[in-house]
């Protein structure tokens, strides 16, 4: 049990493998990366957040979802998109600290913005909380490609694919590492 800032009155605490909205997340994150320039998928994504907010609107992967497909459609380099992100984390990060998923998604806002000793810390904290999941593998790839450690971001882009059953989304990773040979 926790005790909630506002009463100290206990809480259960917060146990994200047991949040119902965790599939619909799931569901949501592979149209918005399974992304193939055909904006039906980006509308079935927001439908499914849509969905998730009625249904669950208590659960931070709504945040998380939402984050994910502002990364996808906003510049990255927008100092409004910057705060909205940030914005989306807390409000995450106020349910709990417990979720891979936030740390992803956190470290993805610090590599558009370049802060690369925070995005490794997150990549990292995702990491020890879910060595096997594939976003986590996928963002500790790209810290390591953005830092031109070539053998370390193709070990975790490999690791990835041996995960990831989303043939679209193993397409895309098939771009990184040709970006990533192309330098």
């Amino acid at each position: 049990m926790t005790r909630t800032a506002e009463t100290g009155a206990a809480r259960p605490r917060y146990d994200p493998a047991q949040d119902p909205a965790r599939a619909a997340f799931e569901e949501a994150l592979d149209l918005i990366h399974g992304y193939d320039y055909a904006t039906d998928r980006l509308d079935q994504a927001r439908e499914r957040i849509a969905s998730m907010q009625q249904a669950h609107p208590a659960s931070p992967y709504i945040f998380l979802a939402q984050l994910e497909l502002l990364l996808r459609v906003s510049p990255h380099d927008s100092e409004a998109t910057f705060q909205q992100a940030i914005d989306l984390l807390n409000r995450s990060f106020a349910v709990t600290d417990r979720i891979p998923d936030a740390y992803v998604s956190r470290a993805k806002v610090y590599l558009a913005r370049r802060d690369f000793g925070r995005a490794i810390l997150d990549a990292n904290t995702a990491y020890r909380i879910a060595p096997s999941k594939p976003e986590v593998l996928f963002v500790k790839a790209r810290v390591a490609d953005e830092l031109n450690q070539v053998q370390e971001a193709e070990r975790f882009y490999r690791e990835y694919l041996t995960v990831q059953k989303n043939e679209l989304r193993q397409s895309n990773t098939f771009h990184w590492l040709a970006i990533m040979y192309a330098r």
